[in-house]
């Protein structure tokens, strides 16, 4: 994306100590080892965050199709009252 990512640099995640409660997720590029909860809500919390760029991108798609049928109905109309005249 050419405005990158708004979110801030992505979380570590913390392999959980042996016996303790995880949260039922791996971490893949630590040798497979379970992670911690607090990891998790952590990582979670930070990759559901809203990226204005993208939701400024897709307003500005429907507003650009929009305002694309918007004209094309608008010339036809005009074509049709040219051509009764």
């Amino acid at each position: 994306m050419a405005f990158g990512d708004t979110r801030g640099e992505e979380p570590e995640l913390v392999c959980a100590p042996e016996g303790e409660a995880t949260s039922g997720f791996v971490d893949h590029d630590q040798d497979d080892c379970p992670i911690t909860i607090e990891s998790w809500n952590e990582y979670a919390n930070w990759s559901s965050q809203l990226q204005p760029v993208k939701i400024i991108g897709l307003f500005a798609t429907v507003a650009g199709v929009g305002l694309g049928i918007g004209v094309g109905i608008t010339a036809i109309v005009q074509k049709a009252r040219k051509g009764s005249v």
